[in-house]
């Protein structure tokens, strides 16, 4: 037997494993370089499919795997949601991370049900029909134009990408971008359609063997390769954007415009000015209030009770940021508007308390009545497929709980061109009659669609304009010049209402001058973002800028179009607190600190009145802001006195200043300059503390201010000491040569102690700065023995510290436990301490000056916020 035969035999068992192993692996490679291109598309967020279509299409990716759960874990996760019905395999990362954060068992339930009906294909439809007119020239359609390289992070064609996995081929794919509105067509991967409107790139082009793959409907032809396509033209024109008409025409009567303002928070002042700058008796205002702002509805309602063309929108919404809320609120504002009989109209244009006007009415109302077919919206400039990635239009959200839960992914309806950008619009009132009132398809559809969209706003209105019979009067532009500084508006500052990072514009400071004077020739109307608690300047000189380009006399009204504003040009206020308040509620350190200090100070008054003046309540706090920069805290309150055997109510304001406890230098020369301060609620777009008053309580979060000269780079800590003396937590920062502001959050792991805290400040380990604050304690003393401080160590600031830790601890304790009348004087010791009244005034004079004279009070005429009727 040959020697070959008996190696064979020997090891024929060896030999057919070691085969049976090569041909498994063999077999997985093929498997390998096949899947590998849907890998790579599943793993690249720039390569996810907008659009799956599995013929018919599904209507959305899936949020379930295809093994079912247990019982067992079904179970579990349906007594982790107290209750909720799971009626269905909900086992999406996404969906389940949103049931256990949300918090009411409605919003959970709500949750379920959503993706239930997602998994059921209930929600949204699969395909939509556009009704715009294509512009579709057959003779430049269906011509190869050849194979070109693709890539994941830079798709040849970004509009639409179908997944065909038994019908495509060139001319379907074709046939399915034109209907879509687009100008080319690229199969790929034997299955993959892609639809887009910029040209492709020269440079990309392959020889044509590199596109061999068959296609799925067509064994016969051929549909590109692993990151090659064929690219055919489809002969549609994309949609052009409207010219607009600069001058009018003929006797075209005058466009009468809503302007339908969405508002929210506490400045009402900025309101009226806004309001003021746009009256005119031509014209209508109606207002959405935030469901939970009970303060600025109030207001609102005494306006419209003066104003015949001021009216309220009676059907209110909580507007979180992204929410769908803010779609709803627009429609509902349109439908009530519709029903106003009395009000005849050409344009509902939206703004917030954040817009100003940058130009004369006269000269947006010229410009509309020349311009009555268009539609204003603006666009996001990009090919589709980024947008919809950017924008998270791929992924269905759901509000609850007044909070944008993302529930997972989504597929699109085919068929139709998602456009989007500003949620800013100036529409005519055709249109809106349609968006409201229509049933047709496109519009119920898109509906559906938009219901779970994070910030519906921004692309409803487009998307509807672009692909209905209105898209000849789609014009990119909305009116508005808007400021966008990306580096600080894009810090997440939503994340606690939105699963989303989304970026949102700054207010304009007068530094950002030159572009608000760069819109003079162009056709901008509007500016935002515009905060008067921010920056009062730059309003006023946009006032005096607008002033100058408009006549003396108001062709509409026969008044003045710029009246004076005063002498309070300067002057800030804006309210910060009111009893009647229930929405929002009242911070309670606030309450306790305005009512303890109101009856401090009004001890004092009553000396000065020779009347024994006993507090009633406190009705409001205002914040007072003189030339840009925080000035005071107004406490407004009603007290008694007896006067001839009655007693007799008297309205005061006090002016009341916050005491700044920062010792800088400490025995050191300071390398750079440093300013401190601790507060709460900071803002890391326009990097201040929205807390100016300063009050924190025992479950406030505290923030650090700081703000730096130039100087070279340091390593910067800042140690937080609490009333016990121990070491809560430490921030570690570099700072660089340059100057800037920075917020900084300590890492603290219980709630406050009340008393005085301290933040150290080391530069280099030189010891440079320490800052008091104060943490109010609550009026009544904690249930069970007092929380201890969780310590850290730090070598360097630890030696700052104070060692007698054990008798300040004992001391501390003891204030904590103490209640009544003892507690009560504890407050008022730390408050007198960190606050002082500078002034008063009496509302009807009887009592000192009167107010309307104090040139400080909230009661001083303020004309510029005075609406002339």
């Amino acid at each position: 037997m040959p020697w070959w035969n008996r190696i064979f035999y020997r090891y024929r068992l060896l030999l057919i494993l070691a085969f049976a192993v090569c041909l498994l692996q063999i077999l997985v490679g093929i498997s390998f370089l096949s899947s590998r291109h849907d890998q790579n598309e599943a793993n690249n967020p720039s390569s996810r499919s907008d659009i799956v279509v599995n013929d018919p299409p599904s209507n959305h990716e899936p949020l379930h795997s295809n093994s079912s759960q247990s019982d067992r874990e079904q179970l579990q996760l349906s007594q982790a949601n107290l209750g909720v019905n799971i009626h269905c395999n909900v086992s999406g990362k996404e969906a389940l991370s949103a049931l256990s954060r949300a918090v009411t068992k409605q919003c959970k339930q709500q949750i379920v049900d959503l993706v239930c009906n997602l998994q059921a294909g209930n929600v949204y439809p699969a395909s939509l029909q556009s009704s715009c007119p294509m512009k579709v020239d057959a003779s430049s359609g269906g011509i190869a134009l050849g194979c070109y390289q693709d890539s994941f992070s830079a798709r040849l064609l970004q509009g639409h990408v179908a997944k065909l996995r038994s019908s495509n081929s060139p001319t379907v794919c074709s046939e399915l971008c034109a209907k879509t509105g687009f100008a080319y067509a690229g199969v790929q991967y034997g299955a993959e359609c892609f639809c887009g409107n910029g040209a492709v790139d020269t440079n990309k082009k392959l020889p044509d063997a590199k596109c061999g793959m068959p296609c799925s409907g067509r064994q016969d032809l051929t549909c590109g390769g692993y990151l090659t396509m064929q690219v055919y033209t489809t002969g549609s024109k994309p949609l052009k954007p409207e010219k607009t008409v600069a001058v009018l025409a003929g006797d075209n009567p005058t466009a009468r415009i809503v302007f339908l303002l969405s508002v929210s928070g506490r400045a009402v002042r900025q309101v009226h000015r806004l309001v003021n700058s746009l009256y005119s008796p031509h014209h209508y205002f109606l207002i959405h209030v935030d469901r939970r702002q009970d303060y600025l509805y109030r207001e609102m309602e005494a306006l419209a009770a003066t104003m015949p063309n001021v009216r309220l929108v009676t059907r209110r919404f909580a507007t979180i940021w992204g929410g769908a809320s803010l779609l709803q609120m627009l429609l509902t504002a349109m439908e009530e508007l519709l029903a106003m009989q009395d009000w005849t109209w050409d344009f509902v244009l939206n703004l917030s308390e954040s817009d100003y006007p940058i130009k004369p009415r006269d000269e947006l109302v010229n410009f509309l009545t020349a311009n009555k077919h268009n539609n204003f919206v603006k666009s996001h400039g990009r090919e589709p497929e980024r947008f919809i990635k950017k924008q998270g239009l791929d992924k269905t959200f759901f509000e609850c709980d007044t909070h944008m839960w993302r529930i997972g992914g989504r597929t699109l309806p085919w068929g139709v061109q998602i456009d989007g950008g500003s949620d800013w619009i100036c529409l005519n009132n055709k249109f809106v009659k349609y968006v409201v009132h229509s049933n047709d398809d496109l519009v119920t559809g898109l509906k559906k669609v938009f219901e779970h969209t994070l910030l519906p706003a921004e692309s409803f209105f487009h998307t509807v304009l672009r692909n209905s019979e209105f898209c000849g009067s789609y014009v990119d532009n909305n009116l508005h010049l808007t400021n966008w500084k990306r580096k600080l508006g894009c810090k997440c500052q939503y994340r606690a209402i939105v699963d989303w990072c989304g970026c949102s514009p700054n207010d304009f400071l007068p530094e950002d001058w030159p572009r608000l004077e760069a819109t003079s020739p162009k056709q901008l109307f509007f500016a935002r973002k515009f905060e008067p608690i921010i920056n009062q300047d730059v309003l006023n000189m946009v006032d005096n800028w607008v002033s100058s380009k408009s006549s003396s006399i108001s062709p509409e009204t026969g008044e003045n179009a710029s009246p004076e504003k005063g002498d309070n040009v300067y002057q800030y206020w804006q309210n910060f607190y009111h009893h009647m308040d229930a929405s929002p509620s009242p911070d309670p350190p606030l309450v306790i600190a305005i009512k303890t200090l109101a009856q401090i100070y009004l001890k004092r008054i009553s000396a000065s009145c020779g009347q024994e003046l006993s507090f009633v309540k406190v009705t409001e706090m205002t914040t007072y802001n003189y030339r840009d920069s925080y000035n005071a805290s107004l406490i407004l309150l009603e007290a008694l006195y007896s006067d001839s055997g009655y007693q007799k109510h008297l309205e005061l304001e006090m002016k009341v200043l916050r005491n700044a406890k920062l010792d800088l230098k400490l025995g050191t020369t300071l390398p750079r300059t440093l300013g401190m301060e601790v507060s709460s609620v900071f803002d890391p777009k326009e990097l201040v503390l929205r807390n100016t008053f300063g009050t924190l309580g025992p479950s406030s979060q505290p923030m650090l201010r700081l703000t730096f000269g130039k100087g070279k780079t340091n390593i910067a800590k800042f140690g937080w000491v609490d009333p016990t003396g121990v070491l809560a937590a430490v921030n570690t920062i570099q700072l660089n040569d340059t100057a800037g502001t920075e917020g900084l959050k300590p890492d603290l792991k219980s709630q406050l102690r009340g008393g005085v805290w301290t933040v150290l400040a080391v530069l280099d380990d030189v010891f440079v700065a320490k800052l008091e604050f104060l943490v109010i304690p609550d009026v009544q003393p904690s249930i069970g023995p007092i929380p201890s401080t969780h310590p850290v160590t730090d070598a360097i600031l630890s030696k700052y510290v104070q060692k007698d830790s054990e008798k300040l601890l004992k001391e501390s304790n003891s204030n904590e436990e103490k209640n009544g009348e003892n507690r009560h004087q504890w407050i008022q010791f730390l408050l007198d301490s960190f606050y002082d009244m500078e002034g008063w005034c009496s509302v009807d004079g009887d009592c000192g000056r009167d107010c309307k004279e104090t040139h400080w009070s909230s009661e001083y005429p303020d004309k510029k916020s005075t609406i002339l009727i």
